[in-house]
């Protein structure tokens, strides 16, 4: 058995936290820390905690916080898809999610069918029904990824 020294290790982790790219990383995790918090419904949220990180950000991390607004995507979905309201397509076609068209093509080939068409028509790509209505925004933006209808979202997720 290998016989680790501890002390050289935390040593060495602290040199590396202290260098450019140490702070950088330790930075990050904070920020993204943050943002996930915040994906939690309360209580579960501790905000507190929240707070006292973006305390350390601010305060150790100058600035960097502001760099990662700029250059990370964000965790937090926008305020349209925790809607609680139902969704409908209204019979109007819908608009798929831009995907790489070798992707695109991939999905037609399995599925025997254009995902493109079968949302221009409200019709699902797994059960081939109907999708015209969604219990919330953000099952309806599932449906213009996956194509799903609301039917067989709730069967896959639940």
């Amino acid at each position: 058995m290998v016989e680790h020294n501890y002390m050289d290790n935390l040593e060495e982790s602290k040199r590396f936290m202290d260098s450019p790219r140490g702070r950088y990383i330790v930075a990050q995790a904070l920020y993204l820390g943050i943002k996930a918090l915040y994906l939690y419904p309360a209580p579960y949220n501790e905000v507190s905690n929240a707070m006292d990180m973006k305390d350390i950000l601010d305060g150790v991390y100058s600035g960097m916080r502001e760099m990662f607004e700029q250059t990370q995507p964000s965790l937090i979905p926008p305020d349209w898809m925790l809607e609680e309201s139902k969704v409908t397509t209204g019979g109007k076609p819908v608009t798929p999610t831009s995907k790489a068209p070798s992707i695109d093509l991939l999905l037609s080939e399995v599925a025997g069918k254009s995902r493109e068409i079968t949302l221009a028509e409200n019709k699902c790509m797994t059960c081939k029904g109907d999708a015209i209505e969604f219990k919330d925004a953000l099952s309806f933006k599932e449906y213009q990824i996956s194509g799903m209808c609301q039917s067989c979202q709730d069967t896959v997720f639940n």
